[in-house]
């Protein structure tokens, strides 16, 4: 994006800036945590931990192991036990992943398309215990079940939040954030947000948009008619 920038040439979804922000996991839940704080629509994210020694770590399994920057669930551990936490104490203490806890046990999605929040999906994983690479991409990896049977609340506070994160960040086009709720605790946790989402026939986003009335070539032509460059 920042290259289009700079020869003028358009182009569709979110510019260099909310890109930016957004690839990275630890900058957007800070910086999404600190602009909504003041908002009744506050967005929660898991805890970020930072321990200085594999004990302390101990203490608070089951954890999630995560690159920073990275999409398609890459590299994405659940360490469950001490012998999970001995096999990645390298990423650990790596500044290039961050320890969260293992939050909620339903996985949710819903894109905005227009400043306007689509249809909230939950994805099962037929492959894992969450939505990793295997799920999102091998034949018949996942159940996606639209609209998500969950709380009006908890459903409504997805679109909120995702129309929030969408507007703080200044995305354009469409977006997609994913969440995981908590149904024993009744808890909603925000887990980061995607200015790239696939686009392709079996990608979440255009089947929301289907749901919505929308067909892949009008998501197409919408996303096209609104392309552009940010001033530099």
């Amino acid at each position: 994006q920042s290259i289009l920038n700079k020869i003028k040439m358009p182009y569709t979804h979110s510019g260099a800036n909310a890109s930016t922000i957004a690839m990275n996991k630890l900058l957007t839940k800070n910086y999404l945590s600190q602009f909504s704080r003041h908002s009744e629509k506050h967005i929660i994210f898991p805890e970020t931990y930072d321990f200085k020694s594999l004990n302390e770590y101990k203490k608070f399994l089951p954890l999630v192991v995560k690159p920073i920057c990275g999409g398609s669930s890459v590299e994405i551990d659940i360490i469950n036990d001490e012998d999970d936490l001995n096999s990645v104490r390298d990423k650990i203490f790596n500044d290039q992943f961050i320890v969260e806890p293992l939050v909620g046990n339903r996985e949710l999605t819903v894109s905005v398309l227009e400043n306007k929040p689509l249809v909230v999906t939950e994805i099962i994983s037929r492959k894992n215990i969450f939505y990793d690479y295997n799920s999102k991409y091998s034949s018949n990896g996942s159940l996606h079940i639209l609209p998500a049977k969950i709380p009006k609340d908890i459903y409504n506070k997805v679109t909120k939040w995702a129309k929030l994160a969408h507007k703080l960040l200044g995305c354009s086009g469409i977006s997609r954030s994913d969440f995981r709720y908590d149904e024993n605790k009744n808890k909603l946790y925000m887990l980061e947000i995607n200015t790239q989402p696939g686009m392709t026939k079996t990608s979440l986003s255009p089947e929301q948009a289907e749901y919505c009335g929308i067909t892949l070539t009008e998501l197409v032509d919408k996303l096209i008619s609104k392309a552009k460059f940010e001033k530099v």
